[in-house]
């Protein structure tokens, strides 16, 4: 959901530098990355400009498919020029959360994501609804990808986000196990028991993250996995015929 690219208080000039930057060959890329550079070099305050959904010129950079292969390089430009990396858009979504929330879009999304914190996004930022990028991106990223992205965050000693609740009480591991298909490894689990994960954590409306997995059809053996790591199995499931999982 990028929006448009009518950035309010930015002159046609802009918009026409970013219109297709996605799209356009090597020379037409580099034409109007320098073209956009002098313009932000003469009015600084363009890189800040917002369209409807108050998105910045660098929120749409991570949201849209750069089909030339040009988004890190275009990304990188944005940010040159003094961007704000936790500008904040629609519903709370910085570029970093855009970036995960449109990872379809583009093959390079842990690139991405890695060069905007790099650089000074917040990992820890939350949206209006209390999400922070591990609890988007745990229902959102392939399981290797998002092992990567846990990975990289234990390496920059960034790791608070890995036991915060969103605004429901979720934790990460719930959003992921509710996701059969995006089930976390079992090394993305070891690390999140190295850094003191409840496995036992409940929701606000008091569901662990066992009954989770279970009613989003995990299979039998990802839920002997979990019990491994110290789930309860006092709260597995409602129908205590099916907790024999041996």
């Amino acid at each position: 959901m990028p929006g448009s690219l009518v950035f309010q208080g930015a002159d046609q000039y802009v918009i026409d530098c970013i219109k297709d930057i996605d799209t356009v060959n090597t020379n037409t890329f580099e034409e109007r990355c320098a073209t956009l550079r002098f313009l932000l070099s003469q009015q600084p305050q363009l890189i800040e400009a917002r369209n409807e959904y108050q998105f910045t010129p660098l929120h749409y950079a991570c949201a849209i498919e750069f089909r030339n292969g040009r988004q890190l390089e275009f990304i990188r430009c944005l940010i040159a020029h003094n961007a704000d990396l936790n500008a904040r858009g629609v519903y709370g979504l910085t570029p970093l959360h855009i970036a995960v929330c449109s990872w379809k879009a583009h093959s390079n999304v842990f690139e991405v994501i890695c060069t905007l914190i790099k650089h000074g996004a917040d990992p820890d930022a939350v949206t209006e609804h209390g999400s922070t990028l591990l609890h988007i991106a745990a229902h959102q990223l392939p399981s290797m990808v998002f092992h990567e992205l846990v990975e990289f965050l234990v390496s920059i000693g960034r790791t608070k986000s890995f036991n915060a609740k969103d605004s429901d009480g979720w934790t990460v591991l719930h959003h992921t196990v509710s996701e059969r298909h995006f089930q976390p490894r079992v090394e993305t689990l070891e690390i999140f028991k190295a850094h003191g994960f409840d496995f036992n954590a409940i929701t606000n409306k008091g569901i662990s993250i066992a009954l989770t997995a279970f009613s989003s059809g995990c299979s039998k053996n990802f839920l002997k996995i979990l019990r491994q790591f110290g789930t309860d199995c006092e709260v597995w499931i409602l129908d205590p015929e099916q907790k024999n999982f041996t």
